[in-house]
């Protein structure tokens, strides 16, 4: 299981909620964190598989109104997450619906 998203679908989620993202190690410089988003995409229009970012540590937020909850990413497969719920419920959701909290 992993909860990292990577490429440009990590940039997006970044620029969405006002977050950086990391660089992995690559044969011309080491990894690197904190990478704000024009950043990312300069390393993404070389290689987009060099650029991620780990949701497991964010709590994220969905749904408006009686259906809203806060909960956290346990598992990342393709662009779904499966996400541990406040309520006490583990759903699927698009990472693309996932806000930080």
């Amino acid at each position: 299981m992993t909860t990292v998203i990577t490429g440009h679908a990590a940039i997006e989620f970044a620029e969405r909620n006002g977050l950086t993202v990391q660089k992995y190690n690559d044969p011309l410089e080491a990894a690197r964190d904190g990478l704000a988003v024009n950043e990312a995409r300069a390393v993404a229009a070389e290689d987009p598989a060099l650029i991620y970012l780990d949701l497991g540590s964010l709590k994220v937020e969905a749904g408006k109104g009686d259906d809203h909850d806060i909960g956290r990413v346990q598992d990342v497969c393709g662009d779904m997450a499966t996400v541990a719920w406040q309520s006490g419920m583990r759903t699927p959701c698009l990472v693309a619906d996932l806000m930080v909290a």
